[in-house]
C-alpha cells in the first residue's frame, strides 16, 4: 500500500505528528476493504503530502537532496502485501547542499514489494526495499561548482507506520521518520527519510474505506480523558434523528416514529451505564398504518447497561428495563384506525459504538437491523433504528471518553 510511499517517505522530509495513546492489541496485520478482511488484488496510488526529501553525506559533505512530489502505482495483494511494480516516480529533484550541485528534476527507483507487520502487538509498520537486490535508485550529482560530483545510489529499506491501523478510511496515510526503523543509505553512509505518504485504492474498490488491521479488543470498559474511569459520570444521551421502530398488530404492519429522543444517565462502575429517567420520546407518531395516532410524547421505564466486547473487535450496550421487559406502554387510536389497541414495548435494544477505541466528546450508538437487538411489539419483533450520541454532563464535561482503550 504505502509501499511506494514509503520509499518516496524515505526522500521526503515531511514532518507528521502522531497521535499518542494507549493500545489495544490486534493478532496480526492483514488488508481490510470495506469492512471485510481481503485476500485477492486491488490496485492502488500513493502520492507524497510534500516534498521528498532525504539527508546524508558524501565523504565529509553533508549531502541533502529534495523533490517536490512522488506518486506511485501499485496493488494491495493476498492477505498482507502490497507493490510499487513501476516504482517510485519522483519529480522537482534538486540538490539542496551543497550549494552548486545539480541532479536530473526526474528519477525513478526500481520495482518494490513489501508486507506489512505487527510490532509489539499495537504498531503497524510496511517496510519498502527492491524486489530483488539492495538498490533502489542510481543518480548523477553534477555541476561546475558542485564539490561532490559523482553517480551514487540509494540504497536499503524504507520503513514507514500506519497511523491508527485499525481505523477504515479512502485514504490511508504511512509515515517515515526517525523512529520507524528504515536502513536506508546514500552509497555506504546512513540516510534519513522522513515523509507521510497517502494512498487511495484505485480498481473495484476505489473510494471505499480500508486498513491493515481489525481491532482485537481485549475487553469493554469506560475510558475518560485517555485513563480508566471506574466512578460515576453522569451523562445525556439525544438521537440524531428520528427513533423509528417497525412491527406488525395482527397482520397489520405497524411503524412508530418519533422525531427526538433523550435520557439523562450515567456510566458507572467499569463497564455499566443507565438512562435512570427513561427514555424520553418527543413528536411520535403511527406512520402506518393510515389514520391511527399515539400520544405525541411517551417515557421509557429506567433502563440499565453493560457495555460488552463481541468477536473481539466490536463493542455493543445493550440497553434493557431495570426490571422486568417492559419498555413503554401506548394506547394507539383513531375513528378510521384498524390496530386500535394499548399494546408494549418488550425486551431490549442493542447499539454499536463505532470506532470504540477512539475518544471524542460525544460518542454514538448506532441501533440498526444488524445490531441485534431483541424487541418486540406485543408479542411481535420489532426492528428499531436510532443513532444516539452521548456526551458526559458532570465533572467530566466536554471531556473525550471511549468504550475502550484507543488504537494508535
Amino acid at each position: 500500500m504505502s509501499r511506494p510511499k514509503a520509499v518516496m517517505a524515505a526522500l521526503v522530509i515531511s514532518m507528521l505528528t502522531g497521535t499518542a495513546v494507549s493500545a489495544p492489541a490486534f493478532a496480526a496485520a492483514q488488508w481490510f476493504v470495506g469492512g471485510s478482511s481481503f485476500s485477492g488484488t486491488e490496485s492502488m496510488e500513493s502520492k507524497s503530502t510534500g516534498s521528498f526529501t532525504f539527508a546524508s553525506k558524501i565523504g565529509a559533505t553533508k549531502t541533502v537532496v529534495s523533490c517536490t512530489a512522488a506518486k506511485a502505482p501499485g496493488s494491495i495483494t493476498e492477505k498482507t502485501k502490497d507493490t510499487a511494480s513501476a516504482g517510485l516516480e519522483l519529480a522537482g529533484c534538486s540538490i539542496i547542499e551543497p550549494k552548486g550541485c545539480e541532479m536530473p528534476a526526474t528519477e525513478k527507483t526500481v520495482s518494490l514489494a513489501s508486507s506489512i507487520a505487527t510490532v509489539e502487538e499495537s504498531k503497524i509498520y510496511d517496510t519498502l526495499e527492491p524486489k530483488s537486490g539492495t538498490e533502489l535508485l542510481t543518480f548523477t550529482i553534477s555541476g561546475t561548482a558542485c564539490s561532490v560530483e559523482s553517480k551514487t545510489s540509494l540504497n536499503g529499506s524504507i520503513r514507514c507506520e500506519i497511523p491508527e491501523p485499525t481505523v477504515q478510511a479512502a485514504t490511508k496515510d504511512c509515515v517515515v521518520n526517525s523512529a520507524t526503523g528504515s536502513k536506508l543509505k546514500l552509497g555506504s553512509v546512513e540516510a534519513q527519510p522522513e515523509v507521510t505518504l497517502a494512498t487511495t485504492l484505485t480498481g473495484t474498490n476505489k473510494e471505499k474505506a480500508w486498513a491493515p488491521a481489525a481491532l482485537q479488543l481485549t475487553a469493554a470498559q469506560w475510558f475518560v480523558g485517555g485513563s480508566s474511569f471506574s466512578g460515576t459520570e453522569s451523562m445525556e444521551s439525544k438521537s440524531t434523528g428520528s427513533f423509528t421502530f417497525a412491527s406488525k398488530i395482527g397482520a397489520t404492519k405497524t411503524v412508530v416514529s418519533c422525531t427526538a429522543a433523550k435520557a439523562p444517565g450515567s456510566i458507572t462502575e467499569k463497564t455499566k451505564d443507565t438512562a435512570s429517567a427513561g427514555l424520553e420520546l418527543a413528536g411520535c407518531s403511527i406512520i402506518e398504518p393510515k389514520g391511527c395516532e399515539m400520544p405525541a410524547t411517551e417515557k421509557t421505564v429506567s433502563l440499565a447497561s453493560s457495555i460488552a466486547t463481541v468477536e473481539e473487535s466490536k463493542i455493543y450496550d445493550t440497553l434493557e428495563p431495570k426490571s422486568g421487559t417492559e419498555l413503554l406502554t401506548f394506547t394507539i387510536s383513531g375513528t378510521a384506525c384498524s390496530v386500535e389497541s394499548k399494546t408494549s414495548l418488550n425486551g431490549s435494544i442493542r447499539c454499536e459504538i463505532p470506532e470504540p477505541t477512539v475518544q471524542a466528546a460525544t460518542k454514538d450508538c448506532v441501533v440498526n437491523s444488524a445490531t441485534g437487538s431483541k424487541l418486540k411489539l406485543g408479542s411481535v419483533e420489532a426492528q428499531p433504528e436510532v443513532t444516539l450520541a452521548t456526551t458526559l454532563t458532570g465533572t467530566n464535561k466536554e471531556t473525550p471518553w471511549a468504550p475502550a482503550a484507543k488504537a494508535l
